[in-house]
């Protein structure tokens, strides 16, 4: 049931964004990716999830990062790409299982940082990132990343950089 009104509440988040992003001057927004590359560059860290939110009257992106102080978040504006809040994450139970296991070092010590893995993704698949998240099930842990092209999604392995299409429960 929890689950079901997270799903919920995560779609009207998702309605108002795209409402707004609608609303955007020519609807220009710095991207996923971009997003992504200015989170892990101030924080000096890697990114675990980013996503689009529509927040006090302006689109953002919402950065989720790991770094040597933690987890954080990166607030991005999306169609100026500055930074317009950053803060430390609290560990609640979503985040506990990363900060007690190797996953996090993983993802730090990942060759290829997760903004050019998304830059990779947009010109191999000819559609824009419009979230992704870290995921991580039955031992392995992936990148899933979603496109704003109807809901196709690619799957990103953040140890190697190997990519392939479908979703993490598939």
């Amino acid at each position: 049931m929890l689950r079901q009104v997270l799903i919920a509440a995560g779609g009207v988040v998702a309605l108002s964004a795209t409402a707004a992003l609608a609303q955007a001057p020519g609807g220009q927004v710095i991207g996923v990716p971009r997003a992504v590359q200015v989170a892990e560059t101030t924080v000096k860290g890697r990114a675990l999830e980013a996503e689009l939110d529509y927040e006090k009257g302006r689109l953002i992106y919402e950065v989720k990062t790991a770094a040597k102080g933690g987890v954080q978040e990166v607030v991005v504006d999306a169609m100026s790409g500055e930074i317009v809040a950053q803060h430390p994450r609290r560990m609640d139970s979503a985040w506990r299982w990363l900060a007690k296991s190797d996953q996090l070092n993983a993802v730090q010590a990942a060759p290829t940082p997760l903004s050019q893995l998304l830059t990779k993704v947009e010109s191999d698949r000819g559609a824009r990132v419009s979230e992704v998240s870290l995921e991580r099930e039955r031992g392995q842990t992936f990148y899933e990343v979603e496109l704003a092209d109807g809901g196709r999604h690619v799957l990103i392995d953040p140890r190697t950089g190997a990519m392939r299409p479908g979703n993490f429960d598939d």
